[in-house]
């Protein structure tokens, strides 16, 4: 907990029938694009205003915050949140202090949870005047579709993360491919800044595509082998019908 707790922030204050109430990610990108046509505005132009906030000019790279399009794939059972383990993400009753909220709305709420080995080198949350900027920013233009998740700068330009269906429960995977073989049925859900080199300017770069119904092309699985449990990386086409996640 931080030293100036935010139960919403922390994730304390969670409700699943609030998440429940989130748009499909098809809903959510219709939204969108509806209330940047209303504020007279293309992503590109909203995303060049909201690449200086994201991006960190002291040290010369990208902050450790993204822009997140707000919004789910199932619905959770009470006492349920959405929990990513490496490239898993699925719904657990779990409560540790190795889950943070890796996922927030515009209004400062945990939509979505993350396990982490070590919470205290973790990056802390957004502070409040981070996220005051970001909530002003928006509500000036009237567009509530979208929150904050961290970055994931480990990306190389020309790569993004696929998201798919996963083959567990309510499970959501994800793997790293090239942004040429993102679908054109995909959905853009992450973007954080880099500088582009053909404009020289700052932009907000897709970082996550969504695909509704596919398993990523490359996911990785858990399976059990010698009494070990193993992340293994394989092709979706080559996951059995009947596998269930560890």
């Amino acid at each position: 907990m931080s030293a100036d707790p935010r139960p919403d922030l922390d994730g304390v204050n969670f409700n699943s029938d609030d998440y429940n109430k989130l748009p499909l990610v098809s809903e959510a990108e219709a939204l969108f694009e509806s209330q940047l046509k209303s504020a007279g505005l293309n992503r590109a132009e909203l995303f060049s205003q909201l690449a200086l906030l994201f991006y960190d000019s002291k040290a010369n790279k990208p902050g450790p915050y993204a822009v997140y399009l707000i919004h789910r794939h199932y619905e959770l059972k009470p006492g349920e949140r959405m929990v990513a383990t490496d490239t898993s993400t699925r719904p657990s009753t779990e409560f540790s202090p190795n889950i943070v909220p890796h996922i927030w709305s515009i209004n400062e709420e945990a939509r979505e949870f993350r396990f982490v080995s070590d919470p205290s080198t973790h990056p802390p949350p957004p502070p409040r005047e981070f996220f005051s900027k970001f909530r002003s920013f928006l509500e000036e233009k009237r567009i509530d579709t979208l929150g904050i998740c961290y970055a994931e700068n480990d990306l190389k330009d020309g790569d993004i993360y696929e998201e798919g269906d996963g083959p567990g429960d309510r499970e959501r995977m994800v793997t790293m491919i090239s942004e040429l073989q993102a679908g054109t049925d995909s959905y853009e859900v992450v973007w954080s800044p880099r500088h582009d080199p053909k404009s020289q300017t700052l932009i907000m770069a897709v970082r996550c595509c969504c695909n509704v119904g596919k398993i990523p092309i490359c996911v990785s699985v858990l399976a059990v082998a010698d009494g070990l449990t193993r992340t293994y990386q394989v092709l979706r086409e080559d996951i059995p019908a009947n596998y269930q996640a560890v």
